[in-house]
């Protein structure tokens, strides 16, 4: 996992624990202590921040999700509903002050007033349209985050926050899965690559190893040489962004690696990379052991 990998994956664990404490704040506790709801608010709006660029980490290194979009528009829904709800309150307040309200009005005066409350209304139909879109969008993007890093935590959290008022449940699922599953592993394979070769040795027996450097391409399909000492069958193959597992193999050609150089071709499920960027083919053996190999995006 590179630096921009684990910067995004930093910026969306930070940005779904605000907020999910936002959300909670505003939505739930918010009917007990007013105050509470504007801390809600202002959480929401850094966690937003966040979000935001969390999700552009993960499409500069080749996730591409629909996550800057679905955060746009419910920052654009957020604030829009913040405006209405000033100008509503401020119009009723007006009403209110100047004694409009319990006196009867004459037919046209009726009619501006619940024209400007109209307009108004207008405004919130629209800001909760955005909120809505923006959270099935990002919800969408958290989901497909977990397919690709094969993460169910993620997967769940992305369902709950694509719906309306249990967004907070699933801002603070997503959260778990980042911290607990894909930064604590990206930790320790830090720690394995500091002591370890690009190869495992394991106790059952000899593992191949690459000759020179391989390609994949925008297809998903993948070629390198391996060298074997004596015949050993490939069992599966992951296709690796360093700890994280972006997409699996679905055809291995040869299975049965002979003796010397072995030309493998292994295709993968969807796949969206960037051009000139190195990804690592980790390879599991049928004796238990398993190597990586690296491939260049062309």
């Amino acid at each position: 996992m590179d630096f921009e990998m684990k910067k995004g994956l930093n910026n969306l664990k930070t940005g779904s624990l605000l907020s999910g404490v936002g959300l909670l704040l505003f939505e739930i506790l918010s009917r007990l202590f007013v105050f509470l709801g504007f801390v809600g608010i202002a959480l929401g709006f850094v966690g937003l921040y966040y979000l935001l660029n969390g999700f552009g980490s993960m499409n500069r290194v080749g996730l591409r999700t629909s996550g800057r979009t679905g955060v746009y528009l419910i920052t654009a829904g957020l604030v829009i509903l913040l405006i209405s709800s000033i100008l509503i309150l401020v119009f009723l307040g007006r009403l209110i002050l100047s004694g409009v309200v319990p006196s009867p009005l004459s037919l046209r005066a009726l009619r501006g007033e619940i024209g400007v409350l109209a307009g108004f209304g207008f405004l919130s139909l629209i800001s909760l349209i955005l909120l809505l879109v923006g959270g099935i969008l990002t919800g969408i993007a958290f989901y497909n985050l977990g397919n690709r890093i094969n993460n169910d935590v993620i997967r769940v959290g992305g369902i709950f926050v694509a719906i309306p008022f249990l967004e907070f449940i699933g801002y603070f699922l997503t959260w778990l899965g980042i911290n607990e599953n894909v930064i604590t592993s990206f930790n320790s394979y830090n720690n394995y690559q500091q002591y370890q070769p690009n190869y495992v040795q394991n106790q059952v027996g000899f593992v191949p190893y690459q000759i020179g450097v391989g390609t994949i391409n925008s297809m998903g399909q993948a070629f390198f040489t391996l060298f074997s000492q004596a015949p050993i069958q490939i069992r599966e193959a992951h296709l690796m962004d360093g700890s994280i597992i972006i997409s699996t193999s679905t055809s291995i050609i040869p299975l049965q690696l002979s003796p010397g150089n072995n030309n493998v071709s292994i295709i993968f499920t969807a796949f969206q990379g960037n051009p000139g960027r190195t990804y690592m083919i980790r390879l599991f053996f049928m004796n238990g052991s398993f190597a990586e190999v690296a491939v260049k995006f062309i």
